[in-house]
C-alpha cells in the first residue's frame, strides 16, 4: 500500500510538472509572438521613416535644380 501511494504521489508530481512545463511553454510562445509583432511594427515604422527621408531628398533635389536652372538662365 505504501509503494502504491508513493507511486501515486510520484505520478501526481510528474503530471504537475507536465502542466507547469506546458504553462511555461505557452507563456514563452506568447512572449515570442509579442516580440515578433514588435519587431515587425518597428520594421514598418523604419520603412515609413525611410520613405519620408527619400521624399524629402527628392524635394530638396528638385528645389536645387530649379535654383540652378534659374541662376543659369
Amino acid at each position: 500500500a505504501s509503494r502504491a501511494s508513493s507511486l501515486g504521489y510520484i505520478k501526481n508530481e510528474v503530471d504537475d510538472w507536465e502542466t507547469i512545463d506546458s504553462t511555461f511553454a505557452e507563456h514563452y510562445l506568447e512572449e515570442i509572438q509579442l516580440l515578433k509583432q514588435r519587431v515587425m511594427e518597428a520594421r514598418e515604422e523604419r520603412m515609413r521613416q525611410d520613405e519620408m527621408v527619400v521624399e524629402k531628398m527628392i524635394q530638396v533635389k528638385k528645389a536645387l535644380e530649379e535654383d540652378i536652372f534659374s541662376v543659369c538662365s
